[in-house]
């Protein structure tokens, strides 16, 4: 995303936030198997407005992670993990 002065500069968020227990972070490589595990586990919650956890596979996580991985993701990419910061 571009400024609105148009001056050619990317907004990039810092790449950890931390409120307390909260840990906000873009996704990481190896982070596929967890994320795919939250998923699983949760998808009975996370249906009703995420339709696509319904049939959540781990190359679905694979490839969200390898989209979205990192500080050197490309600033369009908005993702970003909520883990409870004790387990990073």
């Amino acid at each position: 995303m571009t400024d609105k002065a148009g001056s050619g500069y990317w907004f990039l968020p810092a790449p950890t936030v931390e409120a307390g227990w909260l840990l906000l972070r873009r996704p990481e490589p190896g982070d596929s198997s967890a994320l795919h595990d939250a998923v699983t586990a949760s998808s009975e919650h996370l249906r009703p407005w995420m339709p696509w956890a319904a049939n959540y596979t781990a190359e679905m996580a694979r490839e969200f992670v390898q989209r979205n991985a990192g500080v050197r993701a490309p600033p369009e990419a908005k993702s970003a993990e909520v883990r409870a910061a004790r387990y990073g």
